[in-house]
């Protein structure tokens, strides 16, 4: 009973945290990754494909697609049986494609790009707690975006609790800096739950082409395993130097996809996975530079296509 309580109030406080905290997430996406090395996985690697079909943009004559690619490698590095450092490095390309374009001012970007470093070092603190030191630094911008204006960073600490085999669960506090804007106060909660014999509910990271928090839901049946979920996403970078009043600005994105995926597991340690889904709650916004606001529309739900690869090591 004790049990049951303490579960209860631990979701009832994760779900508060849930409703309070999403607009911050989309400058924390890539910190839960890192975390991913404080469960046991040496070294990974994966990449990730999607295509988002053209959709309308409210109150215009403009339509949006977007190609994005995805890679990522991290290794765990194990300096004693207590102290790990886990490294985990990304690139994220956004491709976008606007046509019937009635004001070239407002949305003219092309190939967005965002590179990721991060770097956590671990600590488990006995049988059931790992706590976790952030640091990431990140470059985020337009093909031709002046570099050194493209840069954000921050830092942080994951705590992660297990209950027993088969839930752990966690917060992960931190500060990251966003370009042209105040920083992003974090929580993220993150939850691991196998509530049942090939079951599994986890909140917290979804590798979606780009990184998103969210919810997850998903069935194993020997090598196949098949999923539901959605996620928070949030790209915003810096624009290359252009007539008009968003030269040198900010473009930004944002959604909350939600998608079905059937993966297939070749080898233990190979994940092979296709993924069907729908943007939903788009939105597409350009600022001047300095943060002043110019356009600001959402955009109808759109379809989306996606493959993925992982490796384990």
């Amino acid at each position: 009973m004790a049990f049951a309580r303490n579960l209860s109030a631990m979701l009832s406080g994760f779900a508060l945290l849930a409703i309070s905290a999403p607009s911050a997430w989309g400058q924390a996406l890539d910190i839960p990754l890192i975390v991913t090395g404080a469960h046991g996985t040496n070294s990974w690697a994966s990449i990730h494909y999607a295509h988002q079909f053209e959709t309308d943009i409210d109150d215009t004559a403009t339509e949006m697609a977007r190609d994005s690619v995805q890679l990522i490698a991290g290794h765990r590095f194990q300096m004693t049986d207590d102290l790990f450092l886990v490294g985990n490095a990304s690139y994220q390309g956004s491709y976008y494609d606007f046509s019937k374009n009635n004001d070239p001012a407002q949305l003219v970007w092309d190939d967005i790009h965002q590179a990721t470093l991060s770097m956590g070092f671990g600590w488990k603190a006995g049988e059931r707690w790992t706590l976790v030191g952030l640091l990431l630094g990140r470059t985020s911008g337009e093909s031709g975006a002046d570099f050194g204006d493209t840069l954000t960073g921050g830092g942080g600490l994951a705590i992660d609790y297990e209950w027993n085999e088969n839930l752990s669960t966690g917060v992960i506090l931190g500060v990251i800096s966003q370009l042209e804007d105040s920083a992003a106060i974090l929580p993220i909660p993150t939850i691991d739950w196998r509530f049942a014999e090939d079951w599994r509910f986890q909140f917290g990271v979804v590798e979606m082409t780009y990184p998103g928090i969210g919810p997850m839901i998903s069935y194993s049946s020997g090598p196949w395993r098949f999923a539901v979920g959605g996620s928070f996403q949030k790209r915003r970078y810096r624009l290359d130097d252009r007539l008009g009043p968003i030269d040198e600005g900010i473009g930004q994105e944002q959604s909350f996809p939600v998608f079905f995926r059937v993966g297939y597991l070749p080898t233990p340690k190979v994940n092979l996975a296709l993924m069907v889904g729908t943007a939903l709650g788009g939105e597409i916004r350009s600022e001047q530079n300095g943060g002043a606001r110019i356009f600001e529309r959402d955009y109808d739900p759109a379809l989306i296509l996606g493959l993925q690869a992982g490796f384990r090591f």
